[in-house]
């Protein structure tokens, strides 16, 4: 697939294990690497530590079929340029090989320090813009049930990538940033409505009206009617 796609990699080697992969490695000098987490002898992570010490910039890729938040978080620390959870489609390969490619060619030494930085501002502004359109799926299903898996989705990652990216992005998780939302939306419906508390609890995504009073008592120090006294007052 990598060879007959239309961004022009070629395979030069694969490995089967780690440590061939290691020896291949100072063989060939490749520009791009396709590695999966488990490996025999060393695992992926592992080997892209010692890529990163070596060859801090050869690209990297992780191909896995594991979908865990501490590999995908580890990855990014590595710099590795994208996880890919398998099963994925050959549109996935040819949409971050192309990506690859781009990154490639603005990383060439005959492109100036300036060019370099450019790209990296390009790649965080498309981070921005991948996270952007996440918190507007998320301004119009707060009151849904909105879970991460479904807001990864729609902005085409896997959960445990989406959820690093998010942190990183935003400056914390998206569940908080999910909570927050809501709450933000139950003091306006608190303020300026007399909706009762289970009405507002639905309206704002939380189904057990308990759950919402608790919450809400956490981050304010008081019941929903308290404050509604309050601001009423």
């Amino acid at each position: 697939m990598i060879q007959e796609s239309e961004h022009k990699w070629n395979v030069v080697s694969e490995a089967s294990n780690g440590l061939d992969a290691l020896k291949l490695l100072e063989a060939h000098k490749p520009d791009l690497i396709l590695t999966d987490i488990r490996m025999p002898a060393m695992d992926g992570l592992e080997f892209v530590s010692h890529i990163r010490r070596k060859h801090p910039d050869t690209i990297v890729i992780i191909l896995s079929g594991f979908k865990s938040f501490d590999y995908a978080q580890a990855a990014i620390k590595l710099g590795v340029m994208d996880y890919l959870v398998k099963p994925c489609t050959e549109e996935d390969v040819r949409e971050v090989l192309g990506r690859a490619s781009e990154k490639f060619m603005a990383n060439r030494p005959s492109g100036a320090e300036e060019q370099a930085a450019e790209q990296d501002i390009a790649a965080e502004d498309k981070q921005s813009a991948v996270i952007q359109k996440a918190i507007a799926y998320v301004n119009l299903h707060y009151a849904d049930d909105c879970r991460m898996t479904e807001v990864a989705a729609h902005v085409h990652l896997n959960p445990s990538y989406f959820s690093v990216l998010f942190k990183k992005v935003t400056g914390e998780s998206f569940t908080v940033f999910v909570t927050k939302y809501r709450m933000e939306k139950a003091l306006h419906l608190l303020r300026s409505t007399d909706m009762k508390v289970f009405e507002i609890a639905s309206a704002t995504g939380f189904e057990e009206p308990n759950y919402f009073t608790n919450v809400f008592r956490q981050r304010y120090a008081m019941s929903p009617k308290e404050y509604r006294k309050r601001h009423r007052e």
